[in-house]
């Protein structure tokens, strides 16, 4: 399998372990079954030189995290736009968390190819909207996930 996709598919089973999410796809689902949803889409693969015997990639994955806002819904007494604001802020906490954790880098250095090693992951801003999707509205916060690896191109 591509490296770009056994990156993916880590970040969709990490996230898809936390507590705090009910459903994570790897792609825009319109119609999703349960929320907090996460979205992890492959977003851009950059390369450059590095020596001769490695190339720099970045691999890079856009992760949205959805709360609906449809409905008149209070949680607590706490109205829905702030509980959904909350919910959403440690859904991101929890993600950043993960992705953060040495342990997750290192996986990347386990993969089959044996030719490509995680040598960092960027601080990830996150940037808070609304999506349209199929039942109406979701409050949501989407973070670019950039993971730099070096590629071996002598094996």
């Amino acid at each position: 399998m591509a490296i770009s996709t056994d990156i993916k598919n880590l970040l969709i089973t990490s996230i898809n372990a936390l507590s705090s999410t009910q459903a994570v796809y790897g792609y825009r689902e319109l119609n999703p079954t349960g929320w907090p949803c996460v979205w992890v889409v492959t977003s851009d693969l950059e390369g450059t030189f590095a020596t001769t015997a490695e190339n720099r990639r970045i691999y890079a994955y856009n992760v949205t995290c959805l709360w609906p806002l449809g409905e008149d819904f209070e949680k607590d007494g706490t109205p829905r736009e702030e509980y959904a604001e909350e919910t959403l802020a440690d859904v991101v906490d929890q993600i950043i968390n993960v992705i953060d954790d040495r342990a997750f880098l290192a996986t990347i250095n386990t993969f089959s190819s044996g030719d490509t090693v995680g040598l960092f992951i960027e601080a990830s801003d996150a940037q808070w909207g609304e999506v349209d999707f199929q039942k109406g509205k979701a409050k949501a916060v989407q973070m670019l996930i950039r993971i730099h690896t070096d590629y071996n191109t002598t094996t």
